[in-house]
């Protein structure tokens, strides 16, 4: 008798044990980005700015009683280190949902491993594989904000509105896959609209002096350079070395992370654009944003971390509406039909839908006002095709 009620006593122990392990069990996020490599400077504040909001959202509770765990790791723009994050995450540490910030090359072997396990993964940023967009995306993998389309389609159609007297369009890529076809993607708008082509540059992504790239711009008589990749390669570098040589044109590039370059260059004829309103707008939700990386001791100005907060916003809507226990399979569902308010850091919701995994964007463009000596926004939102 005395041995049966012990092992009864063990059986509900161990029954309670388990209960309050599930209960205690977190959601759980795998978040690959290039944090020390070639472009870190552009992926990086995205991990910690969705760090940021996850432990905000954690202090407060979590989401429906549960906190999500951030499992992070450092793929260095490489493909075959991003491959091995994500089978990583797939099967040791047993996320829910898979996050890439890093370069297009990381793109297909992480959607590879991703499609493989059964996880949703999400591309934060930069430009989107072609993988999520319409009509018939890809299932598992999803994207928001920066398109090598989009963004290249809104861009020429800016300059052709904004220049004064004709355009010489030249571009520059940096060399990867999607700044590239970005790039290339450009010039073909910029050729429909009866700009006039002059040239186009693709940078090493690696250090490199860009003096040679500068004077073949200047000799082309570019009068607009347009670039399309990270600020690190295809921004200021170049921007730099065409001024240092005497150029006098218009510079025009896609700003992800570094709105701050405005106010460190005070160049009026340099324009940035972005599918997030700047921080010069001073939303409630940037307010928000620069109290958390004040409280956390964010490791980069606040400026930069408005696209990982995106991030969190998606992870905790999804998981929300995902519920507890989150199968992989009920998590896919659930983001397959997703909407997100941002609060206004975008002009739309993040919104997917089976046929669209990508959704609706439009852009804003800012420069510096020397006037002013502030940061100034030019128009307001504007779609692709606008």
């Amino acid at each position: 008798m005395r041995s049966t009620k012990l092992l009864a006593l063990v059986l509900v122990t161990g029954f309670l044990l388990a209960a309050c392990r599930s209960a205690e069990a977190p959601y759980k996020v795998g978040f690959s980005a290039d944090v020390t490599g070639p472009a870190a400077g552009t992926f990086a504040p995205v991990q910690e700015g969705f760090r940021l909001y996850i432990r905000r959202l954690n202090d407060h509770g979590g989401i429906n009683g549960r906190r999500i765990e951030l499992v992070g790791e450092d793929n260095r723009s490489d493909g075959t280190k991003a491959a091995a994050d994500a089978k990583k995450f797939a099967d040791q540490d047993r996320v829910h949902m898979i996050v890439n910030s890093a370069s297009s090359v990381t793109f297909a072997p992480m959607i590879a491993q991703a499609e493989d396990a059964g996880v949703p993964m999400v591309v934060a940023e930069p430009g989107c594989p072609r993988e999520v967009y319409p009509p018939s995306p890809k299932p598992i993998v999803f994207c928001f904000l920066n398109s090598h389309t989009l963004d290249n389609e809104f861009t020429p159609r800016f300059i052709e509105k904004t220049a004064q007297g004709p355009v010489k369009w030249a571009g520059a890529a940096f060399d990867v896959p999607v700044s590239r076809s970005g790039i290339d993607q450009a010039e073909a708008v910029a050729r429909r609209l009866g700009l006039e082509v002059v040239g186009k540059e693709v940078l090493p992504l690696g250090p490199a002096n860009f003096d040679a790239h500068a004077s073949r711009l200047i000799a082309a008589g570019a009068t607009w350079v347009q670039g399309w990749g990270i600020w690190e390669r295809t921004g200021a570098p170049l921007l730099e070395a065409l001024r240092r040589q005497g150029w006098q044109g218009s510079y025009i590039h896609v700003a992800m992370v570094f709105e701050d370059e405005l106010s460190r260059l005070k160049d009026s004829r340099l324009y940035l654009y972005s599918p997030r309103a700047f921080f010069a707008e001073d939303l409630p939700v940037h307010r928000e944003i620069r109290e958390a990386a004040q409280q956390y001791n964010a490791a980069f100005p606040a400026t930069q971390l408005s696209g990982g907060w995106i991030m969190g916003m998606i992870a905790e809507e999804s998981f929300r509406r995902c519920g507890w226990p989150c199968p992989r399979g009920r998590l896919l569902e659930v983001m397959q039909a997703l909407e997100v308010d941002t609060q206004g850091l975008t002009a739309f919701p993040i919104r997917w839908t089976p046929q669209d995994h990508f959704g609706p964007v439009a852009y804003r463009v800012y420069r510096w006002d020397s006037a002013q000596g502030k940061v100034v926004r030019i128009g307001d939102w504007a779609k692709p095709g606008e």
